[in-house]
């Protein structure tokens, strides 16, 4: 989770770089600094959600493997944060070489999707403050609470997986293969790769 706080500070520096050397205005800067600021709570969120879902897991694991199986060493898992979560910048407008309706229809079915997506993550958000409280408390008067968490974490993870995908979709159906390909690399440049050894 360090390296999102180092990631976003990179970020903010060249922006407020930009900012300085005239290459973008300050509402700009302003306006950026912004979405990079939720993308970044965003995966804060999300990584929480999957720390305690790990967490549940191994508290339910016996401490002794009962088979001669091992698990595959090196796992990771590899986060892409939600479409609905991202701008059409206007030098990704160029990089993808989107036409003005493309533009238009992208940004009404992000529109679209924000408030499942929102939703889902305020929901999240909420879980791990409950979550925090519980460890904070430590006791074992809400024995069951850690599991009802993680279960409810995993399920608002697969919603929320699945509203991307649903977007991811409908966004590669107004691009054509050129620009499919080009966003789809931006894409894995956004992805946060978790648990790699």
């Amino acid at each position: 989770m360090g390296s999102i706080a180092e990631r976003l500070s990179a970020e903010l520096g060249v922006i407020a770089n930009a900012v300085g050397t005239g290459q973008m205005s300050r509402e700009q800067g302003e306006y950026v600094s912004g979405e990079r600021y939720r993308v970044a709570m965003m995966q804060f969120q999300l990584f929480s959600a999957l720390h305690a879902m790990l967490e549940a897991d191994i508290a339910r694991t016996p401490a002794a493997r009962t088979d001669s199986t091992r698990s595959a060493a090196g796992e990771m898992v590899v986060v892409a944060m939600p479409l609905s979560s991202f701008h059409l910048t206007p030098s990704l407008v160029e990089y993808l070489g989107l036409t003005a309706t493309q533009v238009r229809s992208i940004q009404d079915l992000i529109e679209r999707a924000r408030p499942t997506t929102e939703r889902l993550m305020l929901e999240l958000q909420t879980i791990n403050g409950e979550r925090a409280a519980i460890q904070q408390r430590q006791n074992n008067d809400n024995e069951g609470a850690p599991q009802r968490l993680a279960t409810t974490q995993a399920r608002l993870l697969k919603q929320l997986m699945r509203a991307n995908g649903r977007l991811q979709k409908r966004i590669n159906d107004v691009l054509n293969p050129q620009q499919r390909k080009k966003f789809e690399s931006f894409r894995r440049t956004t992805e946060v790769t978790v648990g790699a050894d």
